[in-house]
This record gives C-alpha cells, structure tokens and sequence, in this order.
C-alpha cells in the first residue's frame, strides 16, 4: 500500500467527474492489433511496480513544474495522478509515434497493463480507508455542436477502464462552459472555481478530455488550535516572515539524511501520508536553492531511500505552518519538456478517438488547490486536455513547397554514387 499512498501524496490530488453520457460513436476504423486488446485480459496487474513507475512520471513532472515555477518562486501544487489519468485516456486512442511517447512518458513497462492498473487504482483507491473522502472520476466532454463523436471502441475502453463519462455540449452555447465550471464546482466541494474561462472553451474545439479527484482527509493526530503559534520562515538569506504555525509533539516517523529531514504525517486509519521534506540549509545558505536543488535530485531511487528511511520516532516536536496553496497553469511546455513532441501538433496520430477526425491537444490544463489546517488536509485539482481536430480525407494530398533554402544530392541510384550535392538560398 506504500507505493500507492506516495503516488498520491505526489500526486496532490485533482478533480472533475460524473455526468451522464450524451453522445456516442459509431463503429469505427480498425483498431489496433487484435493480439494487443487480447493480451489486455490475460496480463495479470501488479500495481505497485506500475505505481512505482507512474512515480517517476510524478517525479519529473515535479521536477518541471518546480523549474517553470522557480522564476516567480511562489508556492504552487501540482497533480500527478491527474495529468497521468488524462494520458492515460489519451494513449488508449493513440497511435504510432504519439502512442510510444505517452508510453514513455507514463514510465510504463507492459503496454497492455496500462488500462488496467488506471481501473484498479480508480475503483480501490477511494476505498483504502473508509475515514478518508477521495473520489476519482473521469468525463470526456465531446463538442456534439459540431458533429463530433467517438469511436465505438474507444467509447468503450475509456468507459471500461477510466468510468469515464461522455457527455454531448454545444461549444457554441454558453451553458456548455456553465455546464463544465459548474460540475468541477459541486465535484470538488467550491475549491476548484471557474475552471474554464470564456476564452478557453472554443466553439471549434472537438472534446475535452477530463480527469478529476477531490480528497479530504483528517489527521491521524490533530493538531490542538490552542497550541498554534507565529513563527519565522525564512525564504531567502536576508529575507523572513512571520506564519501561523500548527505544533504539536507526539511520535511520528521521521527519516534524517546529510541533505534533508522528512516526516511523515498519517491521515485518519494510516492508509494515507503526508511527508514533509525539509532541506538542511546553512547558515550562509540560501533556503530557496536548498530546496530547488533538494528537487533537482529527486528520482525513483531517491524516493526508495525516503521511504525505506522513515522510522518511528518518540517525542518528535513538530511545527508545521498551515496553509492554502493554489494553482492554475497550462502545462503544454512542462509535458513537452517531458517527451511529447507530437501530442500538441497537427502531426499527433489519436486516431482511434473519433470519427473522421484528425485531432491533437491544443491545451493541457491543471488547476489544483490545497488547504493544511489543525484538523487535516482538503484538496482538489482538475486537469483537462482540449482537443482539436481536422477532418480525415480519403486520399489528402502531400505538400512539398521549396519557399526557403534547401539543398539537394545528385547521385546515381544503381551504385549509390553522389556525384553533386548543393545547397540553393535563394540567389
């Protein structure tokens, strides 16, 4: 269960779900090989090894946020699970080289396992601890005021292995962006407002691609308000404030290493943590690169050591400020710097989605927000791919528009002998 509790703990939580289908796909083209779907029913799930490597995609998604954040150097929360969950959907209608590089991307070592540990951790997750709220949900959103429609089968596989919902809206209409805000609103109990803008919901997008969980979990050992204090937290060498901070002193695990301290903080039966990594900082260093470093270091091996290191300790005294944290951001750059190259171009093959549809990710978006209080922690995240499309033709022609330099090979074909090579600029 270790395994899976640290996912979700990186993952920090994310959220938009149910509502009821609307819209479905008639048959379409070939799906892929056939020894691939039947192999899916064969392969037994180990989940913790696909939670382990799932990590490593929360661990560099991190890691990239912590690097396209830094320049601000504000506080910010990002969601794991939920960004993996919409790959997930989208590597199930993927193909060619889009497919291998979610595969990559996703750290995945069994192709044909992939949907079924997602389905797993969907439907056991939520059920891990009956004193913890988490709730997974999935919700494809397919813009019927175009015609657009999904394909039979992979309407099938992401409503099998995801629970995902499909729902027919009018991009054109404004209640469609009502519709969408309103549900990630009541699913993630008001923490996730407005999740679209106007200008995001465009009437010629083909669907939006949704992944979506809300979490709100009370401590295993509260913290007592009357106890809470100020305190100084320092950000920089030459730059302090004063923060409301939760103490409390009671046995907790904890795990101290050359490079940092960690805690770790049990949720209501200790199915579910929060760890605490604190970087050790000098007293002429600067705390804010102590933690970027701290971050820079992090992969799957050094998440081992974290874990294998943690060990109950007695009276650990522990001071912890509380605090809200949100986040909203586009996450084409991150997931770009992540490996997929052609998932946001006209050039990615989700072929298996929709009918007669040529379709890539125009925006990946996450917006997440979570509140540590005495009692426990509260949060939600919803992340979103809006998809748009080019119609399929039966025989599209192939460009080829020499309007800026090139250079060219003469050669004969027999012998493979190069007799001239140039380049033309232009004069």
């Amino acid at each position: 269960m270790k395994n899976l509790n640290s996912f979700f703990l990186f993952a920090a939580f994310a959220a938009c779900a149910f509502l009821m289908p609307a819209c479905s796909g008639d048959e379409g083209s070939d799906s892929r090989e056939e020894n691939e779907k039947n192999s899916q029913e064969n392969v037994p799930v180990d989940l913790s090894a696909f939670s382990e490597h799932t990590n490593n995609f929360a661990l560099n998604l991190f890691q990239a946020m912590n690097i396209a954040q830094s320049e601000n150097e504000n506080s910010f929360v990002v969601a794991p699970f939920s960004a993996a969950a919409v790959l997930g959907m989208l590597y199930e209608g993927a193909e060619g080289a889009t497919r291998e590089e979610l595969y990559q991307a996703l750290h995945a070592d069994n192709s044909a396992a992939i949907s079924e540990a997602f389905a797993k951790i969907i439907a056991e997750a939520p059920k891990a601890d009956a004193d913890v709220k988490l709730s997974l949900a999935n919700a494809l959103f397919v813009n019927s005021g175009k015609g657009h429609s999904l394909q039979a089968d992979y309407q099938q596989r992401v409503g099998q292995y995801y629970d995902a919902a499909v729902v027919g809206l009018d991009f054109a209409r404004q209640d469609a962006l009502e519709t969408i805000n309103d549900w990630a609103r009541n699913q993630t109990n008001g923490l996730i407002d407005n999740l679209l803008e106007p200008n995001d919901l465009d009437p010629e997008a083909s669907l939006c691609v949704t992944n979506a969980t809300f979490m709100l979990a009370p401590w295993q050992l509260p913290f007592d308000k009357k106890e809470s204090q100020g305190g100084t937290f320092r950000k920089h060498t030459d730059y302090a404030t004063v923060l409301p901070f939760m103490c409390q002193r009671n046995a907790f695990a904890v795990c101290q290493t050359g490079q940092y301290q960690a805690v770790s903080l049990p949720y209501a039966n200790g199915n579910f943590e929060m760890i605490v990594v604190l970087p050790k900082v000098t007293a002429r260093q600067d705390a804010t690169d102590a933690v970027n470093t701290l971050v820079a270091q992090t992969d799957e091996a050094w998440l081992e050591d974290l874990y294998n290191g943690l060990a109950m300790r007695e009276n650990v005294e522990l001071h912890l400020p509380h605090f809200i944290t949100s986040t909203s951001i586009q996450l084409n750059d991150v997931l770009t710097a992540l490996g997929l190259t052609t998932t946001f171009t006209p050039q990615a093959l989700f072929t298996q989605i929709c009918q007669n549809e040529q379709l890539w990710v125009e925006a990946f978006k996450q917006k997440a927000k979570i509140i540590v209080t005495e009692e426990g922690t509260e949060a939600a995240a919803v992340s979103t791919a809006l998809m748009y499309g080019a119609g399929l033709e039966e025989n599209p022609p192939y460009y080829f528009i020499a309007n800026h330099p090139f250079f060219y090979i003469v050669r004969e074909k027999q012998t493979g002998c190069i007799f001239f090579m140039g380049k033309y600029m232009g004069d």
